[in-house]
């Protein structure tokens, strides 16, 4: 969903910040299926680091508006709903019947599988080759896309997998995944000497602060 709102025109920055809604989604799906009690303060905590994530991406609120109805809005901000879902969801199974490879691979498979229908049922909406076309790799983007599987899929999910559900609670772990907006930051300014602004700084200050009070008010296991 995130890379789809990409194809069309949403800007990167945009598309991040909205993925960050993360949070707030887990939080409302944790407090409706009875797994953890949100409270007000809890909430606002919460709203502080996912603001703290919009400011890390370098987003400017004209971005947003001047998109309009852009229908990439919709898929980056379905991002954030479907990122908690997936991590409600391999809360609920990883441990119990699986491990948290076997998950992954699980997942792996049924996402493969609803990626091919998915692109047939769009195929009747849309004739946009970069949102549902199929096109051979050359050999540079082969390796490319093996980096993408293996360092930024299998690593992190596999790692993500391994978090225990009695260890830590659902907006806990939610919040605290609100660290790779500011590590991108970090990355930017040590491997590729970008510039950082300040909101960005104050960002990252309002990311880390928010996980602190979270975990400082998370109920104790």
């Amino acid at each position: 969903m995130a890379l789809s709102s990409l194809v069309f025109g949403v800007p990167i920055a945009v598309a991040t910040a909205l993925l960050f809604t993360q949070p707030i989604f887990t939080a409302l799906i944790s407090h409706f299926t009875g797994k953890e009690r949100v409270t007000s303060r809890k909430l606002c905590v919460i709203l502080v680091g996912v603001v703290g994530a919009f400011l890390v991406t370098g987003i400017e609120v004209s971005e947003i508006l001047n998109l309009n109805v852009n229908p990439g809005i919709t898929f980056a901000l379905s991002a954030g709903l479907f990122y908690s879902a997936y991590l409600w969801l391999k809360r609920n199974v990883t441990g119990k019947k699986y491990t948290p490879f076997q998950t992954l691979f699980n997942t792996s498979l049924y996402a493969f599988l609803f990626s091919m229908v998915i692109g047939v049922i769009l195929r009747n909406f849309t004739s946009n080759p970069m949102f549902i076309g199929i096109k051979v790799p050359s050999a540079y983007q082969w390796v490319l896309l093996f980096l993408l599987a293996a360092v930024c899929t299998v690593l992190p999910y596999g790692v993500l997998n391994y978090v225990k559900v009695e260890e830590i609670s659902p907006t806990t772990e939610g919040m605290i995944l609100l660290g790779d907006p500011l590590l991108h930051m970090v990355w930017a300014i040590l491997f590729f000497q970008q510039f950082v602004s300040f909101p960005q700084y104050f960002g990252s200050l309002l990311i880390l602060f928010s996980a602190a009070i979270d975990l400082k008010i998370a109920p104790k296991h």
